[in-house]
Order: C-alpha cells, then sequence, then structure tokens
C-alpha cells in the first residue's frame, strides 16, 4: 500500500517543526508531583462547588476528616 505524499512549502514545514520543538520543550519542562492529600477548607470548598460555611458545617457534623496544620484547618480531599 502507498503513502499518499503531501507537499509542504519549506517556510510552513520549518515553522511547523519550530512549533514542535517549543511544545517538546515545554513538556520536558513539567515537573509532575501528585496532588496534595490534605488541603485548606477554602480550596476543598472551591473544589466542591459549596461555600466555605457549608464546608464548615460538614466538619462539625463529622462528614469531612480534618487536622491542622500550623493553625490552618486541612480537609482530606476525596
Amino acid at each position: 500500500m502507498s503513502r499518499p505524499m503531501i507537499l509542504v512549502d519549506a517556510e510552513a514545514l520549518a515553522a511547523i517543526q519550530s512549533e514542535l520543538a517549543a511544545i517538546r520543550r515545554s513538556l520536558e519542562a513539567v515537573q509532575m508531583s501528585p496532588r496534595p492529600e490534605w488541603i485548606p477548607v477554602p480550596e476543598y470548598a472551591k473544589g466542591v462547588g459549596r461555600s466555605v460555611t457549608t464546608v464548615q458545617r460538614w466538619v462539625r457534623e463529622g462528614r469531612i476528616e480534618t487536622r491542622r496544620e500550623g493553625g490552618v484547618r486541612m480537609v482530606k480531599r476525596r
């Protein structure tokens, strides 16, 4: 089976190659780390689409596991 040929002018090909090289550099610079298991109450509230007050009520009701880190109440991410 033969492959179809696609004509691309040299300048367009050079631009594509340059863009691919930039993307490769960006990807190689990424440092992945796991999401933290414990997050502050406001961040948790934003993530679940609820108010901080609602999340604090859930904490009082024992519906969410919490702990304190340096005076900051942290909520265990679901």
